[in-house]
């Protein structure tokens, strides 16, 4: 009897997981393979507009994108640039605020935790739009501080040296949060007893901050850090909407790229390329991000 039950207990447990692996497969593995192909063929909108077959052309699409000058001169730096500073600012504000939030001196600290999830909470669309008024030359309250002061407004999307910028601010503005929210977990594991020896042997916060409460949160900070590089890596739709990776290129990304590559002007193999060799950097950093993780639980 109780091999039966233990059978039907496994034949249940498949007959449940089945649908969902089948779902996972169809909706993670397809796709892959199916950009992996596209990636593999002169595939167009013209050609599929005229109902003409994409020949097999192996890896000139990838021949193509090794030798495409805005790719490398333009939205690769781009992508350096932004995920370098969105993930630095963000685990450096995340910290901060977690560790300010975090002291018992703070009154209303639930509330305040609220309150600065909230932007992480927000759709990255109505955070682009709100960006986009912030940062608007005729009604930006940016621009309406310059005019109270005196000074010219400035264009601040339509300048190739400030609209990256600008678009870091938004993006870290949004992610803090999420920093915040993995930090505020790593300082409630560390235990009160360490905080109160210190106190005793006469340490002051920052002592504290350097001698305890940063190095207990290595851990967590190697989880925010793969984290917050994923996400921002593939960040699309808040510089699509904030600048459509303009002026000249100069606020565009690899998604972005991708984009439009694949959807704008229609060439889908290279749009397939860039997305495989985007996955292929996202693997290599998860890759790192796992070993030194690793590494440091050892």
């Amino acid at each position: 009897m109780r091999n039966n039950d233990r059978f039907n207990q496994v034949a249940f447990s498949y007959a449940f997981l089945a649908p969902l692996i089948i779902l996972y497969v169809m909706l993670m593995f397809y796709p892959l393979l199916r950009g992996i192909v596209w990636s593999m063929q002169d595939i167009s909108l013209a050609r599929l507009a005229g109902g003409k077959p994409s020949p097999f052309i192996g890896l000139k699409n990838f021949q193509d994108l090794f030798s495409d000058r805005t790719f490398w001169s333009k939205v690769v730096p781009n992508t350096i640039v932004f995920v370098a500073g969105s993930v630095t600012l963000q685990i450096g504000f995340g910290t901060a605020l977690a560790i300010l939030i975090n002291q018992r001196f703070v009154l209303g600290r639930r509330i305040m935790r609220s309150l600065v999830l909230l932007p992480w909470v927000t759709a990255n669309v109505v955070v682009a739009y709100s960006w986009v008024f912030i940062y608007d030359s005729r009604v930006g309250l940016i621009n309406r501080f310059l005019l109270e002061s005196g000074m010219d407004p400035v264009s601040i999307l339509s300048s190739r040296s400030l609209v990256m910028p600008a678009v870091v601010i938004a993006n870290v503005w949004r992610g803090t949060a999420f920093s915040m929210l993995v930090q505020s977990s790593g300082l409630q594991s560390i235990p009160d007893e360490l905080y109160e020896a210190a106190s005793i042997d006469g340490a002051g916060t920052l002592q504290t901050i350097h001698m305890i409460t940063l190095p207990l949160l290595r851990r967590f900070t190697l989880i925010n850090l793969l984290y917050a590089t994923m996400a921002t890596l593939n960040v699309f739709d808040l510089i699509f909407i904030m600048t459509g990776g303009g002026p000249l290129h100069n606020s565009s990304v690899a998604g972005l790229y991708m984009y439009e590559q694949a959807f704008i002007l229609g060439r889908f193999g290279y749009g397939s390329a860039i997305s495989i060799l985007l996955l292929a950097f996202n693997l290599v950093l998860t890759f790192i991000f796992l070993r030194w993780f690793r590494d440091e639980a050892r």
